[in-house]
């Protein structure tokens, strides 16, 4: 009984120096009673992601952005107008799904700690992201005829 009640205290011993260390190791922070609307969770993420992220992942996210508006006024229209030349609605709206996968690839391994890719350099995902893309619209062209 004795033996239990000590491990108890240890353990919550260790769960306290654990949490501890976490929050000063900072990247955690502890649970706060305070609670932030929508919008200001948005402003707290936006400050975060401006002071964080480096100019060129920025640059990778516009461009991501910019593809996916391109895909979703592609198919507003198809569902609005009609897809006539099927295979030109497909062809171009696969074009953007394509064109936003490889840019997301692009930007795992372009991150300055790439944990996941460690052999991959910026220089040769970027090249592996150019030839992928020019096979990948060479296909669109092949394919809207």
């Amino acid at each position: 009984m004795a033996k239990s009640v000590a491990s108890k205290k240890e353990s919550g011993n260790s769960a306290t120096s654990a949490s501890a260390a976490v929050t000063r190791a900072g990247s955690l922070k502890p649970a706060s009673n305070e609670r932030h609307t929508l919008g200001e969770a948005v402003n707290i993420a936006f400050a975060k992601y401006n002071k964080v992220t480096p100019g060129k992942l920025k640059a990778i996210d516009c461009f991501l952005v910019y593809v996916m508006a391109v895909g979703v006024i592609q198919f507003v229209y198809a569902c609005l107008v009609g897809t006539d030349p099927f295979n030109s609605f497909l062809a171009g709206f696969l074009s953007c799904i394509g064109t936003f996968v490889l840019t997301v690839s692009l930007r795992m391994q372009a991150k300055e700690d790439m944990i996941m890719y460690p052999e991959s350099t910026p220089k040769r995902a970027f090249a592996d992201y150019i030839l992928c893309n020019a096979i990948l619209h060479i296909w669109v062209l092949n394919f809207m005829g």
